[in-house]
């Protein structure tokens, strides 16, 4: 690898093994959730490793035109170079976790949206860019099946209205503790809020026998996504886990019999 990609690896889970289970590929997400999946690696004795950069999506030939401040070829490097290395290790799995929403155009203002290319085109528009998306999606899912990787695709976990750091420093200043649950509740997402924008991306997450993880597994009961618990946060900002977020995720992927 490049060394900048390099610096992006890790091992986890059951990692005494010689062989890798489960190759996790994906943008800052995927670095996120590594505590959960380390404990699901522990229990399930599976060995994970990890490649993946902040803004780019695991996917193969997209270059990111706008988003991200990386070299626009950098991100199909780094999907090029995480493909091969699940092919050379005959790796069996691989789970790609992302912003999903972020890549397909659903959030942010014209000033924070992505703009994807094909390599081909330089056009930033927002029609082009959700074909790129739609196509190189696909074809990365078969390009992996091609060589007979098993491919998982996490869906992402809800993003949240308001800053956990935000509620948590209001809370700070609140004096009856026994309340704290009741405003967090409150400025949490909607579960159905969160089903509504994974329900937009139907053609995304719809594709004929690809394996889903649902990451939201614990972080929503009720009605609720929760932002976190009462003195513990599950989230570092609107959408990125807290390694608390991240082992609520995990124990429930293990009480769900994930990666059986």
């Amino acid at each position: 690898f490049p060394v900048t990609i390099k610096q992006q690896y890790y091992f986890f889970g059951d990692i005494g093994k010689n062989s890798i289970d489960v190759l996790v590929v994906g943008d800052s997400h995927s670095k996120s959730i590594i505590p959960g999946l380390d404990l699901v690696g522990k229990v399930r004795k599976l060995k994970f490793a990890r490649i993946g950069a902040p803004g780019c999506p695991p996917l193969l030939d997209v270059y990111v035109l706008k988003g991200n401040n990386l070299a626009k070829d950098f991100c199909p490097q780094l999907a090029k170079a995480q493909f091969d290395f699940a092919y050379s290790n005959h790796i069996p799995t691989v789970l790609m976790i992302a912003r999903w929403s972020k890549y397909f155009g659903l959030d942010g203002d014209q000033e924070e949206r992505f703009y994807l290319g094909n390599g081909v085109s330089n056009l930033k528009n927002f029609e082009f860019s959700r074909k790129v998306f739609n196509a190189q999606y696909l074809s990365t899912i078969n390009q992996y099946r091609d060589k007979k990787i098993k491919v998982i695709v996490g869906i992402q976990v809800p993003e949240q209205k308001y800053s956990a750091k935000q509620v948590y420093y209001k809370l700070s200043s609140l004096e009856d503790k026994s309340s704290h649950q009741f405003f967090i509740d409150y400025y949490s997402v909607q579960k159905n809020d969160y089903q509504k924008m994974i329900h937009s991306m139907n053609a995304f997450y719809k594709v004929d026998s690809v394996e889903f993880l649902d990451l939201s597994s614990g972080l929503c009961n009720g009605g609720v996504c929760h932002l976190g618990a009462s003195l513990t946060p599950y989230y570092k900002d609107r959408h990125h886990l807290t390694p608390s977020g991240a082992r609520t995720v995990g124990q429930t992927l293990i009480a769900s019999n994930s990666f059986q």
